[in-house]
């Protein structure tokens, strides 16, 4: 453990007691964790790495087979830290504090919003919510819980079925977007309805989630805005 090295995504090398010092101050969650925040796809992830740097925080690349073994190790060693990679919570999140953003809507607008999203969200294993958040934060985040994202993962990786573990993903809303806030409550019937398709599509394709019919469809629907 004195010589073994985490590396960021910004090609920096630190070994464990280092870099647990380098993040103190800003990654210390509420329960007094060190909370490490990871990707394992920096280019897939990249908008939610962006977020998290955009609060200061630091990103490690952990994208070798055996990484998932060795978080694994390191939170039952007794460093006192806990894995999160940066698309498992909206960025606020991330590392859990006592902070509460108010919301700009009113819990009858926060209710009418959150019942359009359920309508348009039917996955299977997929829940909306709504969350006050920076103005600043993209309308819509897709976010994949991390126990349940990794256990899959741990399956996969001894060859076992997937079946036994639902693939699962929250569309977290946010109220304070003026996409959401302003233009989405004004409109009316189609016009809204396609928009919240649109916001939705859009976090899909973030997430590498949007393929096949879905794709083309929303790239045919992004051509006619722009013609229009």
């Amino acid at each position: 453990m004195k010589f073994t090295l985490l590396k960021d995504v910004d090609g920096g090398y630190f070994t464990v007691e280092a870099y647990k010092e380098r993040i103190k101050d800003l990654q210390t969650d509420k329960h007094d964790k060190q909370i490490l925040l990871y990707t394992n796809a920096p280019n897939e992830h990249d908008s939610f790495i962006q977020a998290a740097k955009g609060r200061g925080y630091n990103v490690l690349e952990m994208t070798t087979v055996l990484d998932n073994h060795f978080m694994q190790k390191l939170e039952t060693a007794g460093e006192n830290v806990t894995f999160v990679r940066v698309d498992s919570d909206t960025a606020d999140n991330l590392v859990q504090k006592d902070e509460k953003t108010e919301s700009v809507l009113s819990e009858k607008e926060e209710e009418t919003v959150k019942t359009l999203f359920t309508e348009l969200v039917t996955d299977a294993g997929a829940s909306v919510s709504t969350k006050a958040m920076s103005p600043d934060d993209q309308p819509i985040v897709i976010t994949r819980p991390e126990f349940m994202r990794r256990m899959k993962e741990m399956q996969a990786m001894n060859g076992m079925g997937m079946g036994n573990f639902p693939d699962s993903y929250n569309v977290v809303v946010n109220t304070n977007n003026p996409l959401v806030a302003d233009k989405l409550l004004n409109l009316e019937g189609e016009e809204k309805t396609n928009l919240a398709k649109y916001l939705i599509d859009l976090a899909k394709l973030n997430q590498n989630m949007l393929k096949g019919a879905d794709l083309t469809n929303f790239i045919n629907k992004s051509l006619a805005f722009v013609k229009n």
